[in-house]
C-alpha cells in the first residue's frame, strides 16, 4: 500500500450531502455543481477542505483509496434521532465509490443508530455473525457490541484489512474470497448474515452500477445467503433509499422466489426497516412471532425508523417518521409478499423481477418501454432514472465502430 503526500484542499462536494430540514424524501435533492463535480472514478471526498489521501493502491479489483478530512463525517443510514455528533473519520473508496468510514471501538454506539443494526434487534444471545464485506469496520464493532460469540468476514479484496483499525479485526475470522464462491462452498451456518455497508449513494442514484454483473443478489446467490443461516438465523441486507425504490423491491421479489421454493409463506419470514437514508431487509429462517415483531417495533420507535413490513404490522405504522408520499416501500412489500407478486412486478414503474446467474444484472431496472413512459410523464428523461453505466457502454461501442472500420 502506497502513502502519498497530502493533496491541496479544494471545494467541498460530498456525495452524501442532504438537506433534512423539511423531511419528505421526495423533496430531497442531491446536486453536484458542474464546475466542481469529481471526474468519474474519483472519490468525492478528495474535494473536501484539507483532504489528504492516506493510502492509495491500484490492483486487479481497482483503485483503493483512504481519504481523511476534518469535515468528512460519514455514517450510512444514521437515524434522525441520533444526538451524538458523528466524528470525522477516514473513508475508504474503491474506484471512487464509498466502501465505508474507518470505524473505531467507540463508534459502535453510532452504528447502533443505523438501519443495519436491525439485524441485532431481534432477540438472540451471543449470535455467530457473518459479514459479507468488511466495509470500514463499523459492522464489526456493531457485532461486538451486540455480544457476538464469533465474527467472520468474507471480502474479496485483501487490501482492505490493513487499512482498518487493527483492534476491529482482533479475533475475527477473515476469508479473502469471492463472497458467492465462499458461501457456496463453506457449509458453515450463522445466526446472522449481514451484507455490508451500502456503499456510495452517488453511484447508486446515478445508475453506474448498471454496467456490471452482481452474482450475490441473483436468485441463486440469495439462496446461498439463505443456506448460510442456521435454524434461527436472520439475513440482513441494507440498501440506499431511492424514491421510487428499485433494488429493495427486487430484493423482496428475490426473497419471495427463494422462500416459495422452500415452501414457506414469505410474508411471515420477512421484515423491512426504513430510515431516511437506508432501508434494511430482514429475512428469518423461522417465522417471525409476536415477540419478534414487538422487539422490532420498540427498536424502530426508539430510533425513529419506520417498520415498513413485519407480520401483522398495519400500514399505519409503516410511514410515520420518514414520510414518503406515496410509500413505495410499503406498497412493494404488500404487493410482492401478497397473493399476486407477478402482477405487482409487471405493473411497477421499473423492472424489479428477480435476476438469475444466466443474466446477473441486478442493477438493470429500466425496460425499453419505461423510457417512453418516463418521457411522457415528465417531458424529458429524468437523470436520476437513467442507468448511466449502460449508457456509457453504448457510447464506447459507438466510438469503437468507426475506429474499427478505419483500422
Amino acid at each position: 500500500m502506497t502513502s502519498i503526500e497530502p493533496i491541496d484542499p479544494v471545494v467541498l462536494l460530498e456525495d452524501h450531502v442532504h438537506d433534512v430540514g423539511a423531511f419528505r424524501m421526495d423533496d430531497v435533492v442531491v446536486r453536484l455543481d458542474e464546475d466542481h463535480r469529481p471526474a468519474g472514478g474519483v472519490p468525492s471526498g478528495i474535494a473536501l477542505p484539507d483532504a489528504r489521501v492516506l493510502a492509495r493502491d491500484d490492483g486487479p479489483l481497482g483503485r483503493l483509496e483512504m481519504i481523511e478530512s476534518p469535515v468528512l463525517r460519514a455514517l450510512p443510514g444514521a437515524s434522525l434521532a441520533l444526538r451524538e455528533p458523528v466524528p470525522p473519520r477516514p473513508v475508504l473508496y474503491l474506484n471512487g465509490q464509498t466502501i465505508g468510514p474507518r470505524a473505531v471501538a467507540r463508534d459502535s454506539a453510532l452504528w447502533s443508530m443505523t438501519t443495519s443494526a436491525a439485524a441485532f434487534a431481534l432477540p438472540d444471545s451471543g449470535p455467530e455473525v457473518l459479514l459479507v464485506g468488511a466495509g470500514g469496520g463499523g459492522l464489526v464493532w456493531l457485532a461486538r457490541s451486540a455480544g457476538a460469540r464469533s465474527i467472520s468476514v468474507v471480502d474479496p479484496d485483501a487490501r482492505v484489512a490493513p487499512l482498518l483499525d487493527p483492534a476491529a479485526l482482533d479475533g475475527v475470522r477473515r476469508y479473502t474470497r469471492s463472497p458467492r464462491g465462499w458461501l457456496h462452498g463453506s457449509g458453515e451456518r450463522f445466526d446472522r448474515v449481514i451484507v455490508g455497508e451500502p456503499g456510495s449513494l452517488a453511484g447508486s442514484a446515478a445508475g453506474m452500477a448498471a454496467a456490471g454483473a452482481d452474482y450475490l443478489f441473483t436468485v441463486e446467490g440469495f439462496r446461498d445467503l439463505w443456506d448460510a443461516l442456521d435454524e434461527d438465523g436472520v439475513l440482513a441486507i441494507t440498501r440506499w433509499v431511492l424514491n421510487p425504490p428499485r433494488d429493495m423491491p427486487r430484493l423482496l421479489a428475490t426473497a419471495r422466489t427463494v422462500l416459495d421454493d422452500e415452501g414457506l409463506d414469505a410474508g411471515r419470514h420477512v421484515a423491512l426497516v426504513r430510515g431516511w437514508g437506508t432501508a434494511t431487509l430482514l429475512v428469518s429462517r423461522r417465522p417471525l412471532d409476536p415477540r419478534d415483531v414487538a422487539a422490532l417495533r420498540s427498536w424502530c420507535d426508539a430510533r425513529w425508523f419506520d417498520l415498513t413490513w413485519a407480520p401483522g404490522v398495519p400500514a399505519g405504522l409503516a410511514n410515520r417518521y420518514n414520510v414518503l408520499d406515496p410509500d413505495w416501500f410499503r406498497q412493494s412489500a404488500e404487493g410482492l409478499l401478497g397473493a399476486e407478486p407477478e402482477r405487482f412486478a409487471q405493473s411497477y414503474a421499473f423492472d424489479i423481477a428477480p435476476v438469475t446467474d444466466a443474466a446477473p444484472f441486478f442493477h438493470h431496472f429500466l425496460r425499453i418501454g419505461d423510457l417512453a413512459r418516463l418521457w411522457r410523464a415528465e417531458g424529458r428523461l429524468s437523470l436520476p432514472y437513467l442507468e448511466w453505466g449502460v449508457v456509457a457502454q453504448w457510447l464506447v461501442l459507438l466510438q469503437a465502430i468507426p475506429i474499427a472500420a478505419v483500422l
